[in-house]
């Protein structure tokens, strides 16, 4: 699990050298625990850190269910082309295009130095 980057890492361990990364899964904030319940095929963790002080709730838990087949949503990565690359991490925020249904608009957060930026990101394309 990535407590700062808001995900958990899903692992083949069954290669002969060593664990192969298989996907990312979106989490809520922080992540901090998990459990997997093999019987079901599923895998449970608690975030500790959504929503904020203004009486909101503070934490959370995720199911997610293991099934075959593609993953259901998406994962944004930046063009390995451009010079310099744009390092994607600290999203804190995403908006939809209300007249281009290609286009969201992501921000990072004030996590690394310097002012936050706006991203465009193409929703149009695939890596598959």
């Amino acid at each position: 699990m990535s407590e700062r980057g808001s995900v958990v890492g899903v692992y083949d361990d069954n290669v002969q050298e060593a664990p192969e990364l298989v996907q990312l899964l979106p989490s809520g904030l922080a992540p901090e625990s998990g459990v997997a319940i093999p019987a079901r095929n599923l895998l449970v963790t608690a975030n500790e850190n959504d929503l904020g002080p203004d009486g909101g709730v503070r934490a959370h838990v995720m199911l997610y269910a293991y099934e075959e087949g593609e993953a259901a949503y998406p994962q944004i990565a930046s063009d390995a082309s451009r010079d310099p690359l744009i390092g994607f991490g600290a999203l804190s925020g995403l908006a939809a295009d209300p007249e281009d249904a290609s286009k969201l608009y992501a921000v990072n957060d004030s996590f690394y130095s310097g002012q936050p930026s706006v991203f465009i990101i193409d929703a149009s394309k695939s890596r598959r």
